[in-house]
């Protein structure tokens, strides 16, 4: 937001400065009219400006002296560092947010992965629990038929002993 309300000021403030320069280049091109001389359009470095067309007037008569245009033109240059400098924030800053994203769906995908394998496993381990009990409830059931089994055979025996030791009772 910062960023924002600090390129909107430049933003102002280079378009107040342009239309000081506007009125100023008028003023000398009117001036040098007489002359039939034109301005040349150049950077700061004395080559024609092909990033920013028309960034700063160089003029090569006596009234590019002037200590307003060159105010002016520092105030441009300033400002277009400030420009410069808020695109390659706003470059990185695109870049940083595109490998987090890159690094967050990277990250889903695993997750992703994980939970799909970890509900693999809670089904492995629901057949295995049922298989188990399946098995617990078969050796529950011998173990029934094992104990009516053992039940019978003591009856039976206490109905011999028992048998026996009324005709016991009876000799005697």
């Amino acid at each position: 937001r910062r960023q924002a309300a600090a390129l909107s000021s430049n933003r102002n403030r280079a378009t107040a400065i342009a239309i000081v320069i506007f009125q100023g280049q008028r003023a000398i091109i009117g001036a040098m009219d007489s002359f039939r001389k034109r301005p040349r359009i150049e950077d700061h470095h004395g080559a024609p400006s092909k990033s920013h067309p028309q960034s700063t007037l160089v003029i090569s008569s006596s009234s590019s002296s002037s200590p307003t245009l060159k105010l002016l033109q520092t105030e441009l240059r300033t400002l277009r560092a400030e420009l410069d400098h808020s695109q390659s924030i706003r470059s990185i800053e695109r870049k940083n947010a595109d490998r987090s994203e890159t690094r967050l769906k990277r990250q889903i995908a695993d997750s992703f992965e994980e939970i799909t394998q970890n509900q693999e496993l809670v089904e492995s381990l629901r057949e295995q629990v049922d298989l188990h009990g399946q098995t617990m409830e078969e050796s529950r059931q011998e173990w029934l038929e094992r104990i009516q089994w053992y039940e019978e055979q003591y009856e039976e025996m206490g109905k011999q002993n028992h048998g026996g030791e009324e005709e016991e009772d009876a000799d005697r």
